[in-house]
């Protein structure tokens, strides 16, 4: 596997931890209720907007988009597990519809652009 295909596969993943981390943890003592809203912020905003530019770049460089969004939506299973409730199964399907939707559009408009 190319470098870079490893670092598309594993980018959403890395940010949501990344995020999940700083959001969970007291960081210097600073009020943790804004780092949770900063949370909340990117399961509805962040995190469908990561998966959708993964599906973008895996249509573009040819990456098995299977393989890099099953990755991404494991790494967030398990951020789920550790971090949040059952209620979040919800995310896991539209991040999931997220990702499809940026791998189908960005192979259409690839093939009406080469006719």
């Amino acid at each position: 596997m190319r470098k870079v295909s490893v670092i598309i596969t594993l980018f959403p993943a890395l940010f949501m931890n990344i995020i999940a981390i700083v959001s969970f943890s007291n960081m210097s003592n600073f009020n943790s209720i804004d780092f949770k809203g900063i949370f909340i912020l990117s399961l509805i905003l962040l995190f469908p907007l990561l998966f959708l530019i993964q599906g973008i770049i895996c249509a573009r460089y040819n990456i098995n988009a299977f393989i890099s969004l099953g990755a991404s939506i494991l790494g967030f299973i398990i951020l789920m597990l550790v971090y949040l409730n059952d209620s979040a199964v919800i995310y896991i399907f539209t991040y999931l519809i997220f990702g499809i939707m940026g791998y189908l559009i960005t192979k259409i408009c690839r093939k009406l652009s080469k006719k």
